[in-house]
């Protein structure tokens, strides 16, 4: 909520298992909260926040090196490559600025919000938007190359391999496009809706999805694989909540992590049968 005490942290990583020690500490920068993650490039971090605001502190203190004003939130984290950081807004924008300045390059306006983070491969960024569709632009321009439209809003970004790019939409949707054209290659279901990016490992795709619709108690959520390259529907297992988060890969396996009730759960997926390999609940703290 506007008017609560936001603070940005860098922390002193101790050894293992002890608890990080407080480098520094700001929180006289953001009075809304602080959605996007922190990125750290050419000893700069930069913050997106909700005040309309992408902030540049100095890692080693925190001081306040840049801030560019944006015309809404800043939702998704930002990226860079090649002394260039993008940035991306609820406003519709895309933003390139100069990293050691944040003087503007080009900016770029799509359909809808952008609220996950943007992809940066070599000169293309791939780009999902609320105006139902996936972007690639010219990473030195803005320039649109192509569109790849899907149903319903892309909230999670879009995932890549060496022919093809993956997303999926709130209608629970999921796409591969060519990533030379942005032709649609294939096009699958999941249940429910669609809020992450996928996950592409060794020709796998991993999808999750929640329930958002009908009585809260009965929601529940999915984890789905597809074969990257054809669409089929390699296996699907249940979690006991929705799941809006990115799975992510951990060897051989695949990580989910969902809110149920309360409680904070992790649960942890042979990446090529599905089975259920263990469900971590941290501790509480009474």
């Amino acid at each position: 909520s506007p008017g609560t005490t936001v603070t940005i942290y860098a922390l002193q990583q101790g050894a293992p298992g002890s608890t990080p020690s407080v480098v520094w500490s700001r929180d006289d920068l953001a009075t809304d909260r602080i959605v996007a993650g922190a990125l750290q490039a050419g000893g700069l971090v930069f913050v997106g926040t909700s005040d309309n605001q992408l902030l540049a502190l100095d890692a080693e203190s925190g001081e306040l090196v840049w801030e560019f004003e944006t015309r809404h939130s800043v939702w998704a984290d930002p990226v860079f490559g090649d002394g260039v950081v993008y940035a991306a807004s609820l406003d519709n924008f895309v933003y390139a600025l100069d990293l050691e300045t944040g003087d503007p390059i080009w900016q770029s306006e799509l359909g809808g919000s952008i609220a996950s983070r943007p992809v940066l491969d070599g000169e293309v960024l791939y780009v999902s938007s609320f105006d139902r569709a996936v972007h690639a632009l010219n990473a030195s321009t803005g320039e649109e190359l192509w569109r790849a439209d899907a149903d319903n809003w892309v909230w999670g970004g879009p995932a890549l391999n060496e022919g093809a790019v993956y997303f999926a939409d709130l209608d629970g949707h999921v796409y591969a496009a060519d990533r030379s054209s942005g032709e649609i290659l294939w096009q699958e279901q999941v249940a429910g809706a669609v809020q992450s990016a996928p996950l592409n490992v060794d020709g796998r795709l991993f999808v999750a999805a929640g329930d958002v619709a009908g009585d809260e108690e009965q929601r529940g959520g999915r984890l789905v694989a597809f074969d990257a390259e054809s669409g089929e529907r390699l296996w699907e297992m249940p979690a006991p909540a929705p799941v809006f988060t990115a799975p992510a890969q951990a060897g051989d396996s695949v990580v989910i992590a969902l809110v149920e009730g309360a409680v904070l759960r992790l649960q942890v997926f042979n990446s090529e049968s599905g089975a259920l390999e263990w469900t971590f609940t941290p501790p509480s703290e009474e």
